[in-house]
């Protein structure tokens, strides 16, 4: 499996679980860590009214954190027609680890839907207010992958959610060493 190895636009390094780059018309950023989808909402039993599961609360304050730091204080919110593309990468499960099996990543079809953690990440980018609402996203994808094996030692790629945000325009490749190729 080939992987696009450009070096990025502008690397800027967050906290220790995050890479970022940003360019013209676009933002990429990787998240070191298991991927998290959207929570199904629960309900009060004493009001009755929805609200969300903690675990999501908590992933996308994280994220939109995340995304806050690694955004260029200069870049004004975006609020102009883009394109989202989410790349969430599994830890390999030992079934997987044979040596029979494939070095590549391999695509994850098993939960969490790719759709869900779409709309975590949509969330944390209207939450991080450096764009104007989700609803400025007309086009996204999300894809789903267990990690690449390395090596015959078993070293496995790590868990993490991978973000390209960019404007209509702006090149379709992510200047993110690594961003997957696969169709």
């Amino acid at each position: 499996m080939g992987s696009l190895v450009t070096p990025p636009l502008t690397g800027l390094m967050m906290s220790s679980r995050t890479k970022a780059c940003h360019g013209e018309g676009g933002f990429g950023m990787v998240l070191t860590g298991k991927p998290h989808a959207k929570g199904r909402p629960r309900f009060s039993k004493a009001t009755g009214k929805p609200f969300k599961a903690e675990s999501t609360r908590e992933f996308e304050a994280m994220l939109a954190a995340e995304i806050k730091c690694a955004w260029p204080h200069h870049e004004p919110q975006w609020s102009c027609p883009m394109i989202l593309e989410v790349v969430a990468i599994f830890d390999r499960p030992k079934r997987l680890l044979r040596k029979k099996d494939t070095d590549d990543m391999i695509p994850h079809t098993v939960v969490p839907d790719a759709s869900n953690i779409l709309k975590s990440v949509e969330d944390s980018l209207n939450l991080s207010g450096k764009i104007s609402d989700d609803s400025v996203i007309y086009s996204s994808r999300c894809r789903k992958f267990y990690g690449e094996r390395y090596d015959e030692a078993g070293w496995v790629q790590e868990a993490q959610t991978m973000i390209w945000l960019r404007k209509i325009g702006a090149g379709p490749k992510c200047p993110i060493e690594g961003w997957p190729t696969l169709p």
